[in-house]
């Protein structure tokens, strides 16, 4: 895996986005520090829970709403701990849908990764907020276990916001 990667991202930025990534995060941190990239700043994007087990549904992935919840929950807590133990930059997949609050999550992560010039304007246009399929009236009971997990991520979220960390990043982030 080490020669792969050392020989396919060359470049000073690259990722790649999966959400199973979070199951062996520890294992791509330790892999990318032995090829030298050191500085290693994860971007993690929560949704909500009932958006994300009604998507499954509605595909078929998985047909018993509490088994999507539960892994929700388990890929949840797992971000929980990335977002305790690395520096990182964590927003809600929403707040990128919505156009009232794109260019202020767009700027965060750019500050993150200190990137300073982007085109917001061709941004807003890739973005597309009909990828959203949650309703909010869905009418789904969530069990406390995935409400205190949610609560704990947008607490998270929310404290970065107040740190400032969308100006500088800092060791409080």
């Amino acid at each position: 895996i080490s020669e792969l990667l050392a020989s396919t991202f060359r470049s000073k930025f690259w990722g790649w986005k999966d959400p199973r990534s979070c199951l062996v995060f520890p294992f791509w941190v330790n892999i990318l520090n032995r090829l030298g990239y050191l500085d290693i700043r994860p971007v993690l994007i929560i949704r909500n829970p009932l958006s994300v087990a009604v998507s499954v549904l509605k595909r078929g992935i998985i047909k018993s709403l509490p088994i999507a919840l539960e892994i929700w929950r388990i890929y949840n807590r797992l971000i929980l701990r990335i977002a305790e133990n690395y520096r990182c930059y964590i927003a809600n997949y929403e707040e990128y849908l919505n156009s009232e609050t794109l260019e202020f999550e767009v700027k965060r992560v750019m500050n993150f990764l200190d990137v300073a010039t982007y085109d917001i304007n061709s941004i807003k246009n890739w973005v597309d907020p009909k990828l959203s399929h949650y309703n909010e009236h869905d009418e789904y009971h969530l069990d406390n276990e995935t409400i205190e997990t949610y609560k704990k991520l947008t607490h998270f979220i929310e404290l970065q916001k107040q740190l400032g960390c969308d100006n500088q990043w800092n060791e409080k982030c």
